[in-house]
């Protein structure tokens, strides 16, 4: 970059202007360049000139526009290859060329400058170029940091550093890694044939050596090794392919007689182990001993130096350890940081105040001599740090994060609650609970939305545990499996093998490769999955009833029965039960439509989609639809489907309906799915705002097929496939169907109206208990509803508060996309409010909850796979929850469950609050979020049983299982999830009982052993009022149980 001119006065007014030369500079500049600021470049415009005759004549116009900077988006991709001419050039000369790569800045706002060719005030997008100046003027003046980047971006002599190939057997990446970008120039991927004993090797041999000359020829066209800027070339990979690659390499630079390209091979390759052929690999690349010695003291080889020491330090001495905006600020309060880590998207904050508080931060450290490391996002190690907000610290001296913020509680004298109970024995201390933004999102989604449950594993599936009364013995006994495991959990590597190659990201690659215009079938079919069971607001449903009507043929919608997912899945009994009772409503709308509803049970769950196939065969279908669902098995079920399809003249579409803003639109600016809810959230709602009729479009329902489908001897016989009242193993006893009926009754209609009962009524202590969500006795209102009271009351327990629309959602019964309809309905507005101080507007957020675990669950697939989402606690401690092995187990159970594990499922733990909310589960399959959220820490806590136990039984127990809220849940309260609640935040159960039970109503409803106590002694009874009563003493000191909680967790594998 050339610095033109600088004009910046003390106070930091002033403007500077720079020339960019490469893509580098186009970094520095986006970095630079924030919304507000005066930006003066070279622009193009197309203008129309009228001549003396009156013709019109329009040519292209260079000028200088002045514009307020509106918007600023950065890009950088891999150009087209060089032509074949091109390369044999470079072969000839024996030269390379510079990678073929691109990076483009482009500026929008208003003019504010005066111009002949272009009004005051109008709208303009500049598109920077290399070698032309651009003027800045900084609308907040230039800070410290912005006079930094510019003072770095000046020094001459910069440009790619390293090379990199990072290669497997077939595939191949190639980067460039300069001081503040790492590019991606070129991919590659051969597909290699697997030796076998008959053909297999030498198929295998020609596979490999297609590989290493395409791998050359693109080497030789971008990787520019005879740059003398260019210090190492490295060629990682796991196994042996790495020599291969170099061996192959030299021997053809040899035979072509280039001589460069033998020299840099000779003289700057470094070959380095990695564990995967994947570009995230390079955080390995850069902390191995052989590229450390050589670039120790370029940026990005000491960005990857203090992560790696950072996350070091996170593991063994955690008190000087930090992240998070807050937690680093007080930190940088009190002189205590040694090393900075931020990211230099934070400095890119639209938000003057946002961008300055960092600065700050930035300049407190450098004043108190601490070192500064401001990372780049466009490189692996800056990601990462995203990933933990962008900024961290690593600490001169240990502080304790509670002291900390409990002086700065005392200093800011906010009111905390203290309980004081009158007998000494139960002396309750101040407790600081998360701010209610951060408190578990799946759980209080899981009252509002489609919760907690509902799991897809990749790894072999550890068993279901009937462990209640639901499902009779006799029928039990056909399903008993081998109890739970930790040795059932996915490895390491191989769950970070799924995460790098995204199962969604393989079947949108699958259904491109699809037919694109298959013959006219005989029928079109609609595949129906568990998680869209209506008619209504429907979308790939809708379009398959739109292709059968231009088609002229009839519609059909298939449902599969699976056994055998239902247990790997731990699908609870009540949810099958739920999904039959619906579908049997939904075989009635379709019927009016003269629209068959075809139910198949089968049991192989490997043979599904040949069974699919041959259904369409038997259709003669050609066009198949439904909407995706985004657990790993059943991905790649869809995944299997496309491959058949095209050998079969079938074109599959498969459409997202699940969420609101489906996965894959709201990503980091490195384009991986968020990690963190807050900015996740905001961008939800500007993606939604900004498109609305998109998001919320209620889809059309199905048009009726024609009547002479019933003389159809294929068609007609499908009207009379019955849905059958239970699947075996699945059966409920008859007393606990007779209240899922009554508590959770089916259909499209009943959900609406339970919807709408939420809107427009209000809460009553009277809903407690197993009772329909639309028994009589609601009082009507329009001001102090459910949803209008729910940022303030949402919490409580002891009433209805939450909408109990968490069954309707996660079935498919009622669209999401309604539920935000409505709200904006109800407020009589165009766009959605989702905003934390309204009622409406924290219910909408819970929405958004939903949204976001399932775009964990697609970016991170390892948390499906029974992986924590933070590895680091992989190694905690947990107590074995597990009878001994000689024991009887007890009556109805398929294994063993130790005591202790015993008495939190059967609510007998002693303290009432977690007793009360696991009896509501075992008779409702339901309980409200917030009573989720404490058992859940109350077992993973102070029992320190391990999270995957609890999500499991939730999974067997709950109405409304789904496996991104019911694990993310679980994980936000074991702490080792995405935006998890820290470690040593613990609950206290007997002060979260007062908060979330504060009339007793709750407790006395489900432990009537204690109806007769009142104020704090019903949340938390003296031994002797307790064994008056009947009532057990509690199972675990809460004090000494979370001293042991911190011990384990600080210190990942000791006891």
């Amino acid at each position: 970059m050339k610095l033109v001119n600088k004009h910046i006065d003390k106070h930091g007014a002033g403007h500077v202007t720079l020339r960019p030369e490469d893509d580098e500079d186009m970094w520095h500049l986006y970095n630079l360049i924030q919304v507000g600021d005066s930006v003066r470049a070279p622009a193009i415009r197309r203008v129309q000139t009228v001549s003396s005759t009156g013709s019109t004549e329009s040519h292209r116009v260079r000028l200088n526009l002045t514009l307020q900077v509106g918007r600023v988006d950065f890009s950088s991709w891999a150009a087209p290859a060089p032509s074949s001419s091109e390369s044999a050039a470079a072969d000839q000369t024996g030269s390379s060329a510079p990678p073929p790569t691109s990076a483009a800045l482009h500026i929008s706002g208003r003019v504010t400058s005066e111009n002949p060719h272009v009004k005051l005030g109008a709208f303009h997008t500049l598109d920077v170029e290399a070698n032309r100046d651009v003027r800045i003027e900084k609308a907040d003046g230039w800070d410290s940091i912005a006079i930094a980047r510019v003072e770095e971006a000046v020094v001459p002599g910069r440009g790619a550093e390293v090379a990199a190939v990072v290669c497997g057997e077939g595939a191949a990446a190639f980067c460039l890694l300069s001081q503040h970008m790492t590019l991606v120039t070129n991919r590659i991927n051969v597909p290699i044939p697997r030796k076998s004993a008959a053909s297999g090797a030498s198929q295998h041999e020609k596979g490999m050596t297609k590989f290493y000359v395409t791998l050359y020829e693109s080497f030789i066209r971008h990787i520019p090794y005879a740059n003398m800027g260019l210090r190492a070339i490295v060629i990682a990979s796991p196994g042996w392919v790495r020599d291969g690659v170099l061996t192959y390499l030299l021997e053809e630079a040899a035979r072509r007689g280039d001589k460069p390209l033998q020299r840099a091979l000779k003289e700057k390759v470094v070959k380095v182990h990695v564990s995967s052929p994947h570009v995230h690999s390079l955080v390995e690349v850069l902390k191995s001993p052989e590229i450390v010695s050589q670039l120790k003291e370029t940026k990005f080889a000491r960005e990857g130096i203090v992560l790696d020491k950072f996350f070091k330090m996170l593991g063994s001495d955690e008190m000087r350890a930090w992240y998070g905006p807050d937690h680093v600020c007080l930190a940088a309060d009190r002189g205590a940081i040694g090393t900075l880590l931020i990211s230099d998207d934070l400095f890119r904050s639209s938000i003057p105040a946002t961008r300055k508080r960092y600065v700050e931060v930035v300049e407190a450290v450098q004043q108190k001599g601490g070192e500064v490391v401001i990372f780049s996002s466009m490189h692996e190690s800056g990601q990462q740090l995203n990933q933990l907000t962008g900024v961290a610290a690593i600490l001169t001296f240990p502080l304790d994060i509670e002291v900390v913020e409990a002086e700065e509680r005392e200093a800011a004298e906010e009111a905390k609650i203290t309980v004081t109970i009158q007998d000494e024995r139960l002396a309750i201390g101040r407790v600081s609970d998360p701010p209610s933004q951060n408190a578990c999102p799946m759980f209080r989604r899981a009252i509002t939305t489609s919760t907690w449950a509902t799991t897809t594993r990749v790894m072999p599936k550890h068993a279901r545990d009937h462990s209640t009364s639901l499902i009779s013995p006799q029928k039990r006994s056909r399903i008993a499996h081998a109890a739970f495991r930790p040795n059932k959990v996915a490895t390491a590597e191989a769950a970070a093998a799924v995460d790098a190659d995204l199962p969604l990201l393989k079947l949108e690659n699958a259904l491109k490769d699809s037919l694109d215009n298959p013959t006219k079938g005989e029928s079109i079919v609609y595949w129906m999955r568990m998680g869209d069971l209506r008619v209504s607001d429907n979308r790939a449903l809708s379009l398959a009833s739109k292709q059968a009507t231009k088609d002229g043929i009839p519609l059909i919608v298939i449902f599969t029965l699976s056994p055998q997912d239902y247990v790997a899945h731990d699908r609870s009994a009540r949810r099958i039960d739920f999904t039959l009772r619906n579908l049997s409503k939904i075989k009635i709308t379709l019927a009016d439509l003269h629209i068959p509803l075809h139910t198949i049970i089968h049991a192989p769950r490997r043979t599904l989609p040949s069974r699919i196939m041959a259904l369409l065969t038997d259709f003669g279908c050609t066009s198949l639809y439904a909407n995706i669902e985004y657990e790993v098995d059943e991905l790649r079920r869809d995944i299997k489907i496309c491959q058949l399809s095209r050998n079969q003249g079938v074109k599959p579409t498969f459409v997202h309906n699940k969420c609101i803003v489906e996965p894959g639109v709201i990503l980091t600016k490195e384009r991986r799915s968020y990690a963190v809810y807050s900015p996740y959230q905001r961008n939800w709602l500007t993606v939604l705002n900004g498109n609305i009729p998109y998001y919320l479009e209620n889809c059309p329902k199905p048009q009726a097929n024609s009547k002479y489908i019933y003389e159809s001897k294929k068609f007609a016989p499908l009207f009379d496939t019955p849905i059958p009242d239970a699947i075996e193993g699945f059966e409920l006893e008859e007393s606990d169907s007779r209240r899922m009926r009554e508590v959770w009754p089916a259909g499209e209609d009943v959900a609406a109206e339970v919807r709408d009962r939420f809107l427009t009524t209000k809460a009553r202590s009277s809903q407690l208990g197993a009772v329909s969500p639309l028994a009589e006795g609601a009082e009507t209102t329009t001001k102090l509803s459910r949803i209008l009271k729910y940022d303030k009351e949402r919490d409580r327990a002891d009433r209805d508060t939450t909408s109990r629309l968490s069954a309707y959602l996660s079935a498919g019964v009622l669209s999401v996309r309604a539920c935000v309809r409505a709200s904006m309905l109800l407020l009589k507005t165009d766009k959605v409010d989702g905003g934390r101080t309204s009622g409406i507007g924290r219910w909408v957020q819970e929405l958004a909850w939903r949204d976001f675990y399932t775009c964990v669950l697609v970016g991170f697939p390892r948390v499906s796979m029974g992986r924590p989402f933070l590895e680091k606690f992989s190694a905690v401690v947990w107590e074995d929850h597990q009878a001994p092995e000689d024991s009887t187990p007890a009556a109805g159970q398929s294994h063993r469950d130790g005591e202790v594990l015993q008495k939190w499922k059967e609510g007998r733990t002693g303290v009432p609050i977690v007793d009360a909310t696991m009896r509501c589960i075992k008779e409702m399959g339901w309980v409200h979020n917030r009573m989720r959220m404490i058992t859940a820490m109350f077992l993973t806590k102070d029992l320190m049983i391990d999270w995957r136990v609890g999500e499991r039984y939730f999974m067997e127990q709950l109405i409304d299982g789904d496996l991104a809220s019911n694990n993310g849940g679980w994980q936000w309260s074991a702490s080792t999830g995405v935006d998890p609640c820290p470690y040593f935040r613990i609950f206290n159960p007997y002060t979260q009982s007062l908060k979330a039970d504060p009339t007793g109503d709750f407790i006395r409803h489900w432990v009537p052993e204690l109806r007769k106590l009142k104020g704090p002694d019903l949340h938390n009874p003296s031994t002797s009022a307790a064994k008056k009563l009947g009532y057990p003493g509690p199972i675990v000191k809460h004090g000494e149980s979370r001293e042991r909680a911190l011990r384990r967790f600080k210190n990942p594998g000791e006891q």
